[in-house]
């Protein structure tokens, strides 16, 4: 699936959103102060430049690259290093947004209002910066995450909380795996690190943080038992999702690729159904299960806040 999501992330559908990434943290205090590293900066989309200077010059090298060192880049790999940049966010994002900006209050999300603020992850993809984000992890891990009575095993218990620790462990794995591949890239790029960065080592990152002998052993089967949920959950919202392709809801450019991955024999793989099984049964269990499932509505507003 890899390919064909480059490509529907390079649609402008799904590569501007608005958000507010200035927005204080309502957990716990914080300094604020200007960062001053390059690695992390990311800025709202300009509406009257087009940036492409970093593109160009990313390409020049690239391709200096492949000729000098007669290295094989893959189109994905590509088209993933090189920043695709848009002079102004297209109006009819705008108002879907504008219109779409209601939720549930006993919903499971809250998200930020939209504003004139578009980031485009193109522009700002996943990437090793270099930041430590280990005291939000031990927040989530230790405030967010369950642990009471009923668990017996943090991630294998008998429980649907087990089965969320171990969907949020999946995302913070993914993260990982992320982390890891951005320290490579920078290594085949020749990008060099901070002078005080210190994890500079892909395998031994690896080892660390998905290894079965790391601070996480179950981190690699966690991180497939969350991909399996977001596979069911893309399949349950696949109709909807066509739907809103034929009828126009979906621009034209993003509907064909987004329709190319829905396609995907993937979505009819009986298999990808086990962690939503597995959780769904845990919670209608008992009555006790079921009227308890409110906490994970609460946290899981918390979690992606």
């Amino acid at each position: 699936l890899e390919p064909k999501l480059d490509l529907l992330r390079a649609q402008n559908y799904f590569r501007l959103y608005s958000v507010d990434m200035l927005g204080s943290c309502e957990y716990m205090p914080q300094e604020l102060f200007e960062c001053y590293s390059e690695t992390c900066e990311i800025y709202p989309i300009d509406e009257e430049e087009l940036v492409l200077a970093r593109a160009l010059a990313l390409t020049t090298c690239m391709t200096s690259r492949v000729t000098t060192c007669n290295t094989n880049l893959s189109h994905a790999h590509f088209r993933s290093s090189i920043f695709y940049y848009v002079s102004k966010v297209p109006e009819d994002i705008k108002n879907a947004d504008m219109e779409e900006h209601d939720f549930e209050l006993d919903g499971w999300a809250r998200w930020d209002m939209p504003s004139e603020d578009y980031y485009d992850i193109s522009q700002f993809p996943e990437e090793f910066t270099g930041y430590d984000g280990s005291e939000i992890w031990t927040f989530i891990h230790d405030r967010i995450a369950f642990h009471d009575d009923t668990l017996t095993d943090e991630y294998d218990a008998d429980n649907w909380k087990a089965d969320f620790n171990k969907a949020v462990s999946g995302l913070h794995s993914c993260i990982s795996a992320h982390i890891v591949k951005g320290i490579q890239k920078k290594i085949e790029l020749d990008e060099g690190f901070e002078e005080d960065c210190e994890w500079t080592d892909p395998k031994t990152e690896f080892d660390r943080r998905l290894g079965e002998n790391g601070e996480t052993p179950q981190a690699m089967e966690n991180l497939y038992f969350g991909y399996m949920l977001l596979l069911s959950a893309a399949k349950v919202a696949r109709q909807r999702l066509l739907h809103d392709c034929d009828s126009g809801k979906i621009d034209e450019d993003a509907a064909g690729p987004l329709k190319d991955v829905l396609s995907s024999p993937l979505f009819d793989d009986e298999s990808i159904g086990v962690a939503y099984k597995k959780l769904h049964d845990h919670a209608v269990k008992d009555e006790q299960s079921s009227q308890a499932l409110w906490e994970a509505r609460l946290r899981t507003r918390d979690l992606f806040r």
